[in-house]
């Protein structure tokens, strides 16, 4: 029989658990990827309360149009139809515009949505 101590130590940049004899890293680090994909998921959070304020039916198809910065522009394009899927918008657009006022990760935006 060999003797044999385990020792678990922080990885930096990972969250590390251990229990039961198992041990758990999670690498922590928040990619532009990751960053991205949560505005998208806010985006549609935000969208989906303007939809409920306006009174609008859970069928009811949309516009949106969005005016924002270019880094926020950016950063959800890859998530257009990922947010259109979940809002049920026919087409967003981005550019001026003085829809209502919202704030996502400290920006403020202006959205405005349009029933089909």
């Amino acid at each position: 029989l060999i003797d044999a101590e385990v020792i678990t130590e922080d990885i930096p940049g990972m969250l590390v658990a251990t229990g039961d004899g198992l041990t758990v890293a999670l690498d922590a680090t928040m990619t532009d990827a990751l960053r991205n994909e949560g505005l998208a998921r806010e985006m549609v959070n935000r969208l989906q309360n303007l939809r409920k304020s306006s009174g609008l039916d859970v069928i009811d198809r949309i516009d949106v149009h969005i005016a924002a910065s270019e880094a926020l522009e950016l950063g959800i394009t890859p998530f257009i139809a990922y947010i259109k899927d979940e809002v049920l918008a026919d087409a967003i657009t981005f550019g001026s515009n003085a829809g209502e006022s919202i704030e996502i990760e400290g920006e403020k935006i202006n959205v405005s949505i349009l029933k089909k």
